[in-house]
């Protein structure tokens, strides 16, 4: 005897499959500037990237006094103090600290600046 195939139940969700969809939709609605006019062509002075070899030597003497001074000292030497010492700027010395940290050879101690050595 031959069994008849049970009957397809209904989607699970019925009422999704019975809305009926507008053949209309509303247009993507475009920028009013393109993205390249848009964009900033200089970049302002608070954020532009010491060259490669003044970031090299920089990080070199950065690390080099960490290492020598913060060694001993809990809370690591502030960035005021590594400033003064190096003679750089706060906008250069935090970029030397940012690579450093990413490289594991320094870490933040008691704030985001103090630092000593790993």
């Amino acid at each position: 005897r031959l069994q008849q195939p049970e009957a397809v139940p209904p989607p699970l969700n019925q009422a999704a499959a019975s809305v009926e969809q507008s053949p209309e939709t509303p247009e993507k609605l475009k920028p009013a500037v393109p993205a390249a006019a848009a964009a900033p062509t200089t970049v302002p002075e608070a954020v532009k990237v010491p060259a490669a070899p003044q970031v090299a030597a920089l990080r070199e003497r950065l690390l080099a006094l960490l290492r020598d001074e913060a060694a001993d000292c809990a809370e690591g030497l502030a960035v005021a103090d590594l400033c003064g010492r190096l003679g750089a700027g706060e906008a250069d010395l935090r970029t030397c600290l940012a690579g450093l940290v990413d490289a594991a050879e320094v870490f933040a101690t008691i704030d985001d600046d103090h630092f000593a050595p790993l």
